[in-house]
């Protein structure tokens, strides 16, 4: 008998299994039954493969690596590998050991009781505890950190504001033996007041490091204690609100991350409507924030404004209207901070686009113009081009939204700005600091109360994240020093919740500025068209500048059908039929060009868009001509009929090639895809009845002597009437039911046209004699 070691070698471990055997085969079978056993006793991880189950065993615990630093410790751990496909069988899963950072735990409280004095204690609170919350504020807001080890700052942020939790544990009994602690006024509330605000600082500090559940638990144990005066400690509050919020839509809880942010919002606009009404409630007027902590309530406030943005333009909410006045709010109060200038200028362009789509014109191009304005000169070229695109976007919706009321004969009706009125700007109180300025001028007589704390609170009133609590997460409870805060606080109110006022009137401008209120007028001339027309195309052709064709392909095409659409626009305020005739022929100048350059593979939907627009631009063209032809043979003015008989055969070829082109890339897509023309978007369906439609008239005038000829072209109309008909029959399609109609009448007149020339051929006659 032999003793054989049989060694098993993973990519991290090794594991060494010893058995007895005689022989060979006796020793497989052994090692066989060891893994065996020791697959039973673990879990099996069972993976979706082509053959066999492949088994995970347990990971190892972390190997700290020695290397400590401030609130953090760098350990390795064993992660399974993601990228192993290998393994299938009886293989273990493969396995790899990541070096990463882990916070160190800080014991809830000191070892063994202390005894430490009141006042040692408010020493600590009005002198060490605002250092500790400052490097705390700094470390969190640090972005340097390694990509590897992305939370490490944090990590030390958060280890000292746990330490400061214990220490003020340690000083509350039992942990406090000092006999004056317990029977001092507010000592212990104010204690509890500081772990609260540090539960809060903890818990958005452990949400941020991706660890929501401890966090979100922290948050609300924050929350239920300052809820007691949430005059007192608003901006703390708020944040927390903020916070669970933007948790709970990551959580795609819509309604519930709603909820948060109203709180928070709430509690904003309370305090102002107490600034604006001391006399609503004495006793809580002298707990509303100082003046010096106003920036902070103010800066939370914007952060609401972000995130309702956010939430109300999420699907789920389907509120654009509130997204919009909210982002609008947001851009206004971020004016009054420092912020990202690039960042506000892009937001302020977008939205002005949203504006120009709700045909609200003032306000649009008020945000583009403070865009184009507050624009940096390094600001890339990409973004550039968008502001400058939106302005001429703004300029094409005016004058296409005039046609179309020149079209259903409606005029437009004018919204007005009065730029010297200044009454709405006075019912409206954008921030802390503006309500208490107009409740000091309108009381002469009375100090104001509403914009200042006493000197006992100002010192140490300030509660937020650790963004500002450095300098006031904690109340003193010297008297000589702060003053203890009530027991409990409850609002007020005769009206229920304070709603938040949005902008209107001159409201909505950025007064800061300082930009000319657009004043706009209906335009229904073509003097004003051509106006409207050449601001447009002005910033179109700056956009043009960086969109260029070799670089920027796709909105270089944009431009250009834009640029197409103006003159779509203007000619219908033109009555001249030569002047419109050479617009339609512009047109189609500027897209033709191009089409030629693109690939097919690459740009599909695009070469298929540009079809189509040029098949609606040349039949455009076609009728014209026929039009005019018909003018100049009535009126005896035409000097070469042939001629004109053979440009206007040309244009309609162009009408027949391009929408043919459709059809076909249509028909392609489709056996492509293996799907069916009913399964598609009814858009689709739209563009491809239309194409039809537009082949089968252009066929049917089509100029020719020659009677086969003319014989052939009805034909081919009857063809394509023949399969909108049957189209539209087939899949009930009663949105184009006028369409299927004039189809319906056209395939009962072709057949008889048919058969009067198929006579005249056979009777030797030309398409004259017919």
């Amino acid at each position: 008998t032999t003793t054989t070691t049989t060694t098993t070698t993973t990519t991290t471990t090794t594991t060494t299994t010893t058995t007895t055997t005689t022989t060979t085969t006796t020793t497989t079978a052994a090692a066989a039954a060891t893994r065996a056993a020791t697959t039973s006793t673990t879990t099996a991880l069972t993976l979706t493969t082509a053959t066999k189950p492949v088994t995970a065993r347990p990971l190892a615990p972390d190997r700290p690596t020695g290397v400590v630093g401030d609130g953090w410790i760098e350990v390795e751990t064993e992660q399974y590998d993601d990228d192993d496909d290998d393994d299938v069988g009886d293989a273990p899963r493969r396995t790899k050991w990541v070096t990463v950072r882990r916070p160190v735990a800080v014991p809830s409280t000191l070892d063994g009781p202390t005894s430490t004095s009141p006042e040692q204690i408010v020493n600590y609170l009005v002198e060490d505890l605002p250092k500790h919350l400052a490097r705390a504020r700094e470390l969190f807001l640090f972005q340097g950190n390694d990509p590897k080890f992305p939370y490490q700052s944090q990590y030390e942020a958060r280890h000292i504001l746990e330490t400061a939790k214990r220490v003020l544990e340690s000083f509350s009994p039992p942990h406090n033996l000092h006999p004056d602690v317990a029977t001092h006024p507010g000592l212990l509330d104010h204690l509890e007041d500081n772990l609260a605000l540090l539960d809060g600082l903890i818990g958005r500090n452990q949400i941020f490091c991706e660890e929501r559940g401890t966090g979100e638990k922290l948050l609300l144990q924050s929350i239920a204690r300052l809820s007691r005066n949430e005059i007192y400690f608003a901006a703390s509050l708020a944040d927390s609100y903020n916070t669970l919020g933007t948790l709970w839509c990551e959580r795609d809880d819509v309604t519930k991350a709603l909820d948060f942010l109203k709180r928070a919002e709430q509690i904003y606009l309370k305090c102002i409507d107490l600034l604006l009404h001391p006399d609503s409630d004495p006793t809580l007027v002298q707990y509303l924030p100082a003046a010096e902590s106003y920036p902070r309530l103010e800066e939370v406030y914007t952060q609401t404004c972000f995130y309702f943005a956010q939430i109300y333009a999420n699907e789920k909410s389907k509120r654009p209207d509130l997204a919009a006045r909210y982002c609008h709010l947001c851009l206004r109060r971020q004016l009054a901070t420092e912020h990202d200038v690039g960042e506000w200028v892009k937001n302020s362009a977008m939205l002005g686009g949203y504006y120009v789509g709700q045909e609200r014109w003032d306000i649009a191009m008020h945000l583009l113009q403070a865009a184009l304005k507050l624009m940096p000169v390094k600001l890339d070229e990409e973004r550039r081009a968008n502001i400058l695109f939106g302005l001429g976007k703004f300029h094409l919706h005016r004058l296409r939204r005039a046609a179309a009321h020149r079209n259903n004969s409606a005029p437009e009706s004018p919204v007005l700005v009065d730029s010297s009125s200044d009454t709405a700007t006075a019912a409206v109180i954008f921030d802390l600091a503006t309500a208490a300025r107009v409740h000091a001028a309108s009381t002469t007589s009375a100090t104001t109360t509403a914009a200042t704390t006493p000197a006992s609170t100002t010192a140490t009133t300030t509660t937020s994240t650790t963004t500002t609590d450095a300098t006031a997460a904690a109340p003193s409870v010297d008297c000589s020093r702060l003053a203890p805060p009530p027991e409990t606080i409850t609002w007020k109110t005769t009206t229920g919740d304070v709603q938040p006022v949005f902008l209107e009137g001159r409201l909505v401008f950025f007064d800061s500025l300082e930009i000319p209120p657009y004043v706009w007028m209906p335009i229904s001339s073509f003097e004003q068209a051509r106006e409207e027309f050449l601001e447009g195309m002005k910033w179109l052709e700056k956009t043009k500048e960086v969109y260029k064709f070799e670089d920027f392909c796709g909105d270089h095409i944009d431009v250009l059908m834009d640029e197409s659409a103006f003159y779509k626009c203007l000619s219908e305020f033109e009555t001249d039929l030569p002047r419109k005739i050479a617009m339609a022929s512009r047109r189609a100048q500027l897209l033709q060009p191009v089409i030629g350059e693109l690939n097919i593979r690459v740009y599909h939907n695009l070469v298929r868009q540009m079809h189509f627009d040029l098949g609606v631009i040349y039949d455009e063209l076609f009728l014209l001509k026929l039009h005019q032809f018909d003018l100049q043979l009535q009126s005896n003015e035409m000097k070469d009929p042939d001629k004109r008989r053979r440009i206007i055969n040309d244009v309609a070829a162009n009408v027949i090639t391009h929408m043919q082109r459709v059809c076909d890339l249509f028909e392609e897509d489709l056996s492509h895809k293996n799907v069916k023309i009913q399964e598609m978007d009814p858009s689709y369906q739209s563009a491809i009845i239309t194409a039809h439609f537009t082949i089968a008239r252009t066929c049917s005038r089509v100029f020719t002597w020659d009677i086969e000829k003319r014989i052939e072209w009805l034909r081919k109309s009857l063809e394509h009437y023949c399969w909108i008909v049957k189209f539209c029959k087939d899949n009930d399609l009663h949105g184009f039911q006028v369409e299927c109609n004039a189809c319906v009448e056209m395939t009962e007149l072709i057949p008889t046209q048919l058969d009067r020339l198929v006579r005249a051929q056979r009777a030797g006659q030309t398409v004259a004699d017919c």
